[in-house]
């Protein structure tokens, strides 16, 4: 066992931690196409040939962002695979560190072109942010790994869910962000969305466990399909009022409308005599007349 072989390590090159490009980046959410994400404990990944194991199953079920906890890899950095993968990966970077813990995410090609940035907060969550298809909203994606109740202290529990706390805070100033939260905490694999419910239809469906996916853990593979629905609002701020003119073919209806459009036009009629009324002034007299006339009768 050690870190990754050098046969499947000479086969990636390792960039930066960080990727802003001139064009912009290909949506990874849009209304018409449905994705598939991933999260998974894959238990290490600290052994020579299981990255391409674990990319190899992602394109089995055809995963576009595949989020992996208890890598146990050191430091941060970025490296791509010969299949076209790209994996974010974010570890203990103090000296001397055991390889334990560690997130990442495992990028497809297509959510390469949507990455605007991301970020390796500890070896216990790590963030990336992609684009959609809506102008101005970006897809915040936080993959962590919480420590388990049997080997993690009471303040380093604390530790983890208040940093995990001021990311989500973070990415919630974000008004127009969405965000997509998953990984495990306390031992349960789950992911979930948060805030713009008011904007946002439900974002994720599908939810399931593939357990035919094998990498030698003891934990499942859990996909989830996404699309972004946005919900529809009406841009009229005054919506014209329709009336039940099928009424006017009743003679007694009928003889009250002309009656009283009668009574509001008179006195209409003098104020449309004098010269000082402009034009505008005198359309809206007039289509009050008419509105508070079917009101009346129409009621």
């Amino acid at each position: 066992m050690g870190k990754e072989g050098s046969l499947e390590r000479g086969l990636m090159t390792q960039g930066s931690e960080s990727r802003k490009e001139a064009a912009r980046p290909t949506p990874l959410l849009t209304p018409k196409t449905t994705i598939k994400i991933g999260t998974w404990n894959v238990r290490t990944m600290y052994e020579t040939g299981r990255t391409a194991q674990v990319a190899k199953e992602m394109r089995s079920y055809n995963i576009s962002l595949l989020g992996l906890s208890e890598t146990r890899w050191l430091q941060a950095g970025q490296l791509r695979l010969a299949t076209g993968e790209m994996l974010l990966y974010s570890g203990h970077t103090e000296d001397g560190a055991p390889h334990t813990e560690g997130v990442a995410m495992m990028l497809s090609q297509e959510a390469q072109r949507a990455l605007i940035g991301w970020e390796p907060v500890n070896s216990l969550i790590i963030t990336a942010k992609f684009a959609t298809k809506k102008n101005n909203i970006n897809l915040n994606v936080i993959q962590c790994y919480a420590p388990t109740n049997n080997d993690a202290e009471e303040e380093r529990k604390d530790d983890f869910y208040q940093r995990l706390q001021a990311v989500l805070d973070k990415r919630r100033n974000k008004l127009k962000d969405i965000t997509l939260r998953m990984g495990d905490l306390n031992a349960k694999v789950r992911a979930d969305n948060t805030g713009h419910e008011e904007k946002f239809r439900r974002l994720w469906s599908d939810v399931r466990v593939m357990r035919g996916a094998d990498v030698s853990s003891d934990h499942h593979l859990l996909v989830m399909s996404a699309r972004l629905r946005l919900k529809k609002y009406s841009t009229n701020t005054n919506p014209r009022k329709r009336f039940n003119v099928g009424l006017l073919k009743d003679k007694d209806i009928q003889t009250s409308f002309k009656l009283n459009l009668s009574n509001r036009f008179q006195p209409l009629q003098e104020l449309l005599k004098e010269e000082d009324t402009d034009i505008e002034n005198q359309w809206q007299q007039v289509k009050k007349g008419w509105l508070d006339t079917c009101e009346e009768v129409f009621r």
